[in-house]
């Protein structure tokens, strides 16, 4: 609207909704569209208020189903950030915050860059506070190097700026962030900062609060977690008037390095599926202990060993190695769970010659120590770190690698396979061992069966690519075995990810899909420890996330762990005029175009916008080589949207339907197999509650009611139960009992067993009394 009173009049009725603790999953592309509009361009700050709010309730009532729409929330608001009024500041930094909530910083890591190099101070300003808040949610797991270094390099740049606010903003998003993964990680990126900054950076350090994902302190927190932050919202630091409380710190902490344990959150993963749940609290965020300091260490292990054993493995002599090492297994085997001081241990065993002893009577005792460690004491992520590389590269020793990979499958168990797995891989082919590569291939393979495929699946297919392109013929066998296990799980989804390998390895990749495509993925034997408690103690988050949803086998959470895009920004107007215009050059020009957004994208996310009324209406096309074209994007798309595709298939499926009306066979042939494709990821259940089965039997084509009674004669005996929507299709099958066409009176025939087994035999004879007298 034109008048600034009628767009506050429509903002005002949308922030009464948005103000409800909980909304149903839905497209709100458009409407958050339109309030990013008003953000970005209305001149009214007191409408840009409004929106803020409305962005902000959306965001908070929706949780993690805000993802689809929060990058370009983050974008526009930082841009935003310009304004100087308090009111719209604060309504703001409120809305980008709650945005946050469902992404991660590696997502807005661009954007906040550019924020960062903008000349306007004010956005300088508000974006190191907002990154401040960022960091204070995030753990060591969720802060990796890469993404820490390039915020910290960009930090370190507006630290020098002329404004006092951009400065002091800067240095506290370095403080917090120093918090977070300690100074001993977040040095090696601080190498020119002078003693003045560097003190500044550690006072933040002090300061800062670190938060759960609810905006609470977290119980376990770093050394200056006494204050507290107003109830629902993120304390970043104390002010700075106020003096910090004195904190004891572990043994052996060195001054300005965080030293508790990361707190037990209740993460959100990125979808709807409880299981991706269970994948990140496996990935052993929370069992992250402080580091010991050396002195700490020697103190502890000489009163925990007896005698000379913490002498003698140092030793020279591998046989008194081999007497300390007996003597030490049998300490640790008397000593219960919670008294071994595990990380203790590990450091000790990692004196020289460690892990790396050459005799290999020695290197067992030490190995099974590990093991024995992992299962009976507590045994943390700073353990693993401790002897996890040295373990790698025993993979391949001939007499001691077996004992290695029990040592891996134990840190599964504690840590989770997600963790483990993916750093044994990555470690292994850092590495230019060829036999340690195979070996952890191999291990990873059986292990995926033992636990389920609990691992972040992009980041294991970038490292098996690596494996692909070995030299070594085992590895890539190993490597084609992987994906087989995989794609018992995954499915056909897998394959997109090889699309543009050489023709032979894809050859060979196609064969072992082969082997498996009827396999089913084995019941787990192996569970991550807590595993149990945190099925039981899930969040009403994640109970949310998986509302509605079909989880019988748990095939959908592993599908969602598969990446996928947000395209709805390429469907723009432009496109679907294109795809309406009635030159069918133009058409066909627009059809190609949505070829290459879906082969970019390979998966995307549900949000099409109003593509797929745009390829119902193509699937009426005129023009048959169009048609067909059409038939083969909505193939695809199903694949691409997997199991997220129920929505979209009430609006194609009606209109793949009326194609089977076609006279040529293949048309015909190829809208089967792009239905298919369809009741692969979502079943027939959308077109039996759209009705679209009994309006497309209501025609009396031959070619329909034949291709479409067969196709369900087939379909319809293994289908899971469908609703008493289904009947309304009886009368119609029984017509079609009595048709001219031969071969639609044979299908009708075959379908109305499998019908029944759906509807029950009292449809069939209430139906029956409603037909004609001939027909009885």
């Amino acid at each position: 609207a034109k008048k600034w009173q009628d767009r506050k009049e429509v903002l005002d009725a949308v922030l009464k909704l948005s103000e409800a603790t909980k909304m149903e999953n839905g497209d709100y592309s458009q409407l958050v569209r339109a309030l990013v509009k008003v953000i970005s361009k209305d001149t009214n700050v007191m409408l840009v208020t409004e929106a803020a709010k409305i962005i902000s309730g959306l965001a908070k009532a929706l949780r993690m189903k805000f993802q689809p729409y929060a990058h370009m929330c983050v974008t526009a608001i930082l841009e935003k950030f310009k304004e100087k009024k308090p009111n719209v500041v604060a309504a703001l930094r409120e809305a980008i915050d709650a945005s946050y909530q469902s992404i991660n910083l590696e997502l807005i890591m661009e954007d906040v860059i550019a924020a960062l190099d903008n000349k306007n101070p004010s956005i300088k300003a508000e974006t190191t506070l907002f990154l401040a808040r960022c960091f204070s949610r995030c753990t060591p797991a969720t802060l990796p190097k890469k993404i820490l270094k390039t915020y910290v390099t960009a930090l370190l740049k507006s630290a020098n700026e002329p404004d006092p606010t951009v400065r002091e903003g800067s240095f506290e998003a370095l403080g917090v962030a120093m918090k977070v993964v300690t100074e001993k990680h977040i040095a090696p990126f601080l190498t020119d900062v002078d003693n003045i900054k560097m003190l500044k950076i550690q006072e933040w350090s002090q300061k800062a609060v670190l938060v759960n994902m609810k905006g609470e302190p977290r119980t376990k927190g770093g050394p200056a977690e006494s204050g507290a932050p107003p109830p629902g919202k993120t304390a970043v630091a104390k002010k700075a008037d106020e003096e910090p409380k004195p904190v004891k710190k572990p043994a052996g902490v060195k001054p300005g390095g965080p030293s508790a344990a990361a707190s037990k959150a209740k993460g959100k993963a990125k979808g709807p599926a409880k299981k991706s749940q269970t994948i990140k609290k496996a990935g052993g965020e929370e069992k992250m202990e402080p580091a010991l300091s050396d002195e700490a260490v020697e103190e502890k292990a000489q009163t925990f060993l007896p005698g000379d054993t913490l002498t003698n493995i140092l030793s020279a002599n591998w046989k008194e190695r081999l007497s300390a090492m007996e003597n030490f297994v049998k300490v640790v085997s008397s000593t219960s769970k919670d008294d071994i001081p595990c990380q203790v241990c590990i450091r000790v065993l990692n004196k020289k010659p460690g892990l790396k002893d050459t005799n290999f009577q020695v290197l067992k005792l030490k190995l099974e120590l590990v093991s024995h460690l992992t299962r009976n004491s507590k045994f943390s992520k700073r353990s693993a770190e401790g002897c996890l590389p040295d373990i790698v590269d025993k993979l391949g020793d001939v007499k001691n690698g077996g004992v290695a990979k029990e040592c891996l499958t134990g840190m599964a168990e504690v840590l989770g396979l997600d963790y483990v797995g993916l750093e044994v891989l990555s470690m292994a082919f850092e590495q230019k061992n060829p036999k340690n590569q195979l070996e952890a291939l191999t291990w990873l393979t059986t292990s995926i069966q033992e636990f389920g495929l609990k691992l972040n699946v992009k980041a294991l297919i970038a490292t098996i690519n690596k494996a692909l392109a070995a030299s070594n013929p085992g590895i890539r066998l190993a490597a084609i075995s992987l994906l087989g296990v995989m794609y018992m799980y995954i499915g056909e989804p897998l394959k997109v990810f090889f699309d543009k390998e050489k023709p032979a390895l894809r050859q060979q990749i196609d064969d072992e899909f082969l082997k498996m495509k009827d396999v089913k993925p084995p019941a787990p034997i192996r569970k991550v420890v807590g595993d149990v408690a945190d099925e039981g103690d899930a969040d009403e988050d994640n109970e949310e996330a998986g509302d509605g949803e079909e989880n019988g086998d748990g095939e959908f959470s592993v599908q969602d762990l598969v990446p996928r895009t947000d395209i709805s920004e390429k469907i723009t107007e432009d496109l679907l005029t294109e795809l309406a215009d009635k030159n069918w050059k133009v058409r066909g020009e627009g059809l190609q175009k949505v070829i290459n957004i879906l082969s970019d994208a390979k998966f995307v996310m549900p949000q099409l916008g109003q593509l797929p009324e745009a390829l119902k209406t193509r699937l009426g096309e005129s023009n048959k080589n169009l048609q067909m074209t059409t038939i083969t994007i909505c193939a695809t798309l199903a694949t691409a949207l997997g199991s997220h595709c129920k929505g979209h298939f009430k609006v194609i499926g009606p209109g793949l339907l009326m194609c089977l009306a076609d006279s040529k066979p293949a048309l015909r042939e190829k809208v089967i197999s792009c239905l298919n494709a369809w009741v692969e990821h979502c079943t027939l259940l959308p077109l039996v509650e759209s009705e679209a089965l009994f309006d497309a039997l209501k025609s009396e084509n031959p070619f329909l009611r034949a291709e479409l009674l067969g196709w369900l004669s087939q379909l319809l005996p293994t289908h899971k139960q469908l609703p008493v929507e289904l009947r309304n299709i009886v009368s119609s099958v029984l017509v079609c009992l009595e048709d001219r066409n031969p071969e639609v009176r044979k299908n009708a025939a075959d379908a109305l067993v499998p019908l029944m087994i759906h509807t029950g035999y009292d449809a069939f004879v209430k139906a029956l009394g409603k037909c004609k007298v001939s027909f009885v």
